[in-house]
């Protein structure tokens, strides 16, 4: 979702919010691979909302330094217990399909993806 249409809906706002604290107060730790490759106004808005959240210790905020990619939008969030997963074409979040399971070689297979990804990542700061 185009992050300047997410901040219009205050309602996904603050169950994103209030998801991201239930996480922290559990003391989890996040990963948090950001998509630089947007329009400025967006970059600056995501930045005004991650940066207390940084603040925590508790997210380890990424990015890539290549493009990577225009067709496909993707997300992946994995735990110990469940993994979500969802693509759709860019810029086209009607075509959304996401993907949750707790099945533990599905869980494994997402876990080695983030694996890869992290190592290919930078530190944002």
């Amino acid at each position: 979702m185009p992050l300047l249409d997410a901040s219009k809906d205050i309602e996904f706002s603050k169950k994103f919010m209030v998801g991201l604290a239930i996480i922290l107060k559990k003391g989890i730790h996040l990963n948090m691979i950001h998509n630089l490759d947007r329009p400025f106004k967006e970059i600056i808005l995501g930045l005004e909302g991650w940066i207390p959240l940084y603040m925590t210790g508790q997210i380890s905020p990424y990015y890539f330094k290549e493009n990577t990619g225009k067709l496909y939008s993707n997300i992946e969030c994995i735990s110990d217990n469940i993994a979500l997963s969802g693509t759709c074409i860019a810029n086209n979040i009607n075509t959304t399909r996401i993907i949750v399971t707790n099945k533990q070689e599905d869980i494994n297979y997402y876990k080695e993806n983030a694996k890869v990804l992290l190592k290919r990542a930078n530190n944002l700061m």
